[in-house]
């Protein structure tokens, strides 16, 4: 006597995976065969369909028609999506080019950084600074024209809400280092440090 094929069950992502919704799956699969997760015991129980049921269901019309609906959606929300962020980069790509860093003498520009972070020590409970280092006192520097002598914190949140904020902000980042740069070479080499950051 033939041995009898064990029954292939298939988990929800799998089905999911096969071109099925949530919604799909309620309206037209029979309810799930629950089993306990054999990895988490703590956690709900595991949701699972007999193949031979999903693939019956796959072949009929109603699937074909839900899962074409269920698809152009999907390729008009990503369409949509891709129209903002190119829309998003446009915008960034406007605030990054009127961005204009002012330029001080480096003595100048040393004295005020020094001063606005003394001010922030004294702010936050220190009472004194001690002397930065060359590295520290560049770094400084850099951030002080960052936030102080561009507009890069208003271009910041300009990019608030927009699509793909995250690698736009990297950008902004990025493009205005490389404009303090340009503006103070003396700065170059921490404002490429930066960048990478």
């Amino acid at each position: 006597m033939p041995e009898k094929q064990k029954e292939q069950l298939i988990s929800q992502s799998g089905v999911l995976s096969m071109g099925f919704t949530k919604s799909m799956i309620d309206k037209l699969l029979p309810p799930p065969i629950l089993k306990r997760n054999p990895h988490y015991a703590s956690s709900a129980p595991m949701k699972l369909w007999r193949e031979d049921d999903v693939r019956s269901v796959m072949g009929t019309q109603e699937f074909q028609t839900m899962a074409a609906k269920a698809a152009a959606r999907k390729a008009a929300s990503a369409k949509a999506v891709e129209t903002k962020r190119k829309n998003a980069e446009g915008i960034a790509d406007n605030l990054i080019a009127s961005i204009h860093v002012t330029r001080w003498d480096i003595p100048v520009l040393e004295e005020a950084t020094l001063n606005a972070k003394q001010e922030w020590f004294l702010e936050h409970g220190n009472v004194d600074m001690a002397t930065p280092n060359t590295e520290t006192l560049e770094r400084w520097m850099v951030n002080f024209v960052r936030h102080n002598l561009c507009e890069y914190d208003d271009k910041l949140i300009d990019l608030f809400g927009l699509v793909g904020k995250e690698e736009l902000y990297h950008r902004l980042k990025t493009e205005t280092l490389a404009k303090i740069a340009e503006v103070y070479p003396e700065l170059d080499v921490e404002c490429k440090r930066q960048a990478q950051e």
